[in-house]
């Protein structure tokens, strides 16, 4: 097991205050990338599952402008960043409050997870229920075509 965040990952905690819509604060952020969200939690089995399967589709978007945003959610900082370094998850992390969370959920309604998002490269969300890593082909295609945009 690494004690280190994998190269190129990066966390953050509280992306935005609670009045504000975290879903375009992010969209913004990462304005001119494809954005690949992925809810998880390191309890979800699923999820893990998942993020093992998300390492091929890295691999095809290597030098791409794409983000793999990962925003956990029920879970603590400690299992959250645990799970990282372990699973050398690389990509752009967030630790969603439960304020964060209602505000997401409100606005598109995660009813369970592990559970996908697409972003265009004008921070519009396209996809709230995108293809998962595992549907290697449809999520491939999905992201390029946004690219292609």
């Amino acid at each position: 097991m690494s004690n280190a965040l994998p190269d190129k990952t990066h966390l953050f905690n509280n992306m935005a205050d609670t009045t504000s819509d975290i879903l375009q604060v992010l969209g913004a952020k990462y304005k001119g990338n494809v954005v690949y969200v992925d809810y998880w939690a390191p309890w979800c089995v699923p999820c893990m599952q998942e993020m093992r399967q998300s390492a091929l589709l890295k691999n095809n978007f290597n030098n791409k402008p794409v983000i793999f945003l990962y925003l956990a959610i029920h879970c603590d900082q400690d299992s959250w960043e645990k799970t990282i370094k372990r699973e050398q998850i690389k990509g752009e992390h967030y630790l969603v409050s439960d304020k964060e969370f209602d505000l997401l959920n409100k606005r598109i309604n995660i009813i369970g997870i592990p559970r996908y998002m697409l972003i265009d490269k004008s921070g519009t969300i396209t996809q709230t229920n995108a293809p998962r890593p595992s549907d290697l082909e449809n999520i491939s295609t999905a992201i390029s075509q946004l690219l292609n945009q």
